[in-house]
């Protein structure tokens, strides 16, 4: 006796049991531009605990960027109706001032990290004063 399972199949072909599974991982790849959008603002406005001013950075702002987007999905696969024209706004001057530093402390670590393991592998990792300084440039070339 043959068991037999029917799946349904969003465009990239992943597999789903249920179709409404199906219909709402399609919904969220047909409007990521805008579930993104959605999400990067939420982490724009919304303040860390504890803070005073809004904005995360951060393992809370990946953490809070994932959940909104989790949530701004599943109110679209239910109905809601969002501006499907709506783009975030860019982060404030201190927030965006907070991202750059986030961002230069995880590179940081990064590259300690990746310097440790080589280490520990016995390859020798050197970066000169010259590649240091045009990864700074790289990094605040907006500024």
């Amino acid at each position: 006796m043959a068991l037999q399972q029917t799946f349904f199949v969003a465009v990239d072909g992943s597999q789903f049991v249920t179709e409404a599974e199906a219909d709402a991982y399609q919904l969220a790849l047909d409007n990521a531009d805008v579930i993104a959008a959605y999400a990067e603002e939420f982490a724009n406005v919304t303040p860390a605990p504890g803070a005073k001013v809004p904005g995360l950075v951060g393992r809370s702002r990946a953490f809070s960027s994932n959940v909104a987007s989790q949530v701004i999905t599943f109110l679209m696969s239910k109905g809601v109706k969002l501006d499907m024209e709506f783009v975030a706004a860019a982060p404030s001057e201190e927030l965006q001032v907070r991202l750059d530093a986030e961002a230069v402390k995880v590179a940081e670590a990064a590259a300690k990290a990746a310097a440790k393991k080589a280490e520990k592998e016995g390859v020798k990792v050197e970066v000169s004063a010259e590649d240091e300084e045009k990864a700074a440039e790289d990094l605040f070339a907006g500024e």
